[in-house]
């Protein structure tokens, strides 16, 4: 009895001694699991606030990006309109450069008609009956043949064209005798023949109307001297214009010039001291373009509608040093001297008056020249149709390269 009650109480004991060690390990485990709680709840807070702040700087990072996204999608935007607007000017553009290319092609072709025109009432139409009349006329009656005895009978040592009817002694050879007794031909404004104020008419209207303004009269006159030259340059190796001008073969290019008579006489403020007028012009040398303009300083004037000389000498003379021989030559506001040829100025005497005459108009053969009062310059046609044609390739240009 006592023995099992002794193993009994041994037995509590055992089990009290491994409660004891049990709650003491379990006491002992939960400290350090405590602990380690406590630790791994700082990391963690650490590791999460480093989280935090990382997610926020990203959150920033984002907001930035979203920001400069919008920024970025507004100025996409603007620049689609920018190019949308661009296109739309371009392409308006590139009409307007069409629309100009078409105008060039316009003012090419009408620049092609003048000189096409100024080209065909330059010498005569044997085709037309009225002009070939005219050319009749004149092989009988504006030159004269003189022989040569030593010379066959067909080959002539000379032939003299007479301008006016005082050149002939017997009053009866001449284009103005041609002009106003054989053809009648008799000045008129345009105004009274056409209802325009200036307008130029061809050979054949003008024979046709039987009238008509300096203009008229200087193309007809310059058409008939050409005629009478190739006339007499197929039977006589010597052509003289006009027994006045001895020198053989030296005038053998005829031209029309147009500008302004200044009679220096009269005070400024005399409504007829300026008066605008066409000559002709008889030119030792063949004048081409702007660039030959000097030649005609050797050139001799005559009056048309009469055939007579316009100045006292009928030239403009220079002297050694090349100015003119007259005085009233000016200087510029630079100090530089306006030769007369740029500006095409002749002075000289009509009936004992003094003129100053202003060229600003050139006919040839196939061209005008004309002096432009906003470039203080001599321009012409065929520089003018250069000038488009240039113009014209960089428009092409410029439109082939956008499109």
């Amino acid at each position: 009895m006592k023995q099992n009650k002794k193993l009994k109480l041994e037995k509590n004991n055992l089990l009290i001694i491994g409660l004891s060690i049990f709650v003491l390990i379990l006491m002992l485990f939960l400290i350090t699991t405590l602990f380690s709680f406590d630790e791994y709840k700082k990391i963690s807070e650490n590791k999460f606030n480093n989280l935090q702040m990382d997610f926020n700087n990203l959150l920033t990072e984002k907001q930035d990006l979203e920001q400069k996204l919008n920024l970025k999608v507004e100025n996409l935007k603007d620049v689609e309109m920018e190019k949308s607007e661009i296109e739309n000017n371009l392409s308006k553009l590139n009409d307007s450069v069409t629309d100009t290319l078409d105008k060039i092609d316009y003012y090419k072709q009408e620049i092609d008609n003048s000189m096409d025109w100024f080209n065909k009432n330059s010498y005569f139409d044997e085709s037309d009956p009225l002009q070939k009349d005219v050319m009749r006329k004149l092989k009988n009656s504006a030159v004269y043949y003189e022989y040569e005895d030593s010379n066959p009978k067909n080959d002539y040592n000379s032939c003299t064209i007479y301008t006016n009817q005082n050149d002939w002694i017997g009053g009866n050879r001449s284009l103005s005798i041609v002009n106003d007794r054989s053809l009648q031909l008799r000045y008129e404004d345009d105004i009274n023949i056409t209802t325009k104020e200036d307008y130029l008419q061809s050979l054949s209207g003008f024979l046709k109307n039987k009238k008509g303004d300096c203009e008229d009269w200087s193309l007809l006159f310059v058409a008939e001297l050409r005629y009478v030259y190739d006339e007499c340059k197929k039977k006589s190796p010597n052509v003289i214009v006009g027994h006045w001008l001895s020198e053989e073969n030296k005038y053998n290019h005829f031209y029309v010039i147009c500008g302004t008579f200044e009679y220096v006489m009269l005070d400024d403020d005399d409504p007829n001291k300026y008066y605008g007028h066409c000559n002709v012009i008889l030119s030792p040398e063949k004048i081409d373009s702007v660039n030959d303009i000097n030649k005609l300083l050797e050139g001799v004037i005559i009056e048309p509608q009469t055939g007579e000389f316009k100045f006292e000498n009928g030239r403009m003379t220079i002297d050694s040093d090349g100015y003119p021989t007259y005085s009233n030559y000016y200087f510029d506001e630079s100090g530089e001297l306006w030769i007369y040829s740029k500006f095409g100025e002749y002075s000289g005497f009509i009936n004992d008056d003094l003129f100053n005459y202003y060229i600003d108009t050139i006919i040839l053969e196939n061209d005008m020249l004309y002096l432009s009062q906003d470039y203080s310059d001599w321009l012409s046609y065929s520089g003018l149709k250069k000038e488009l044609e240039e113009k014209e390739k960089l428009l092409q240009e410029s439109l082939s390269s956008d499109n």
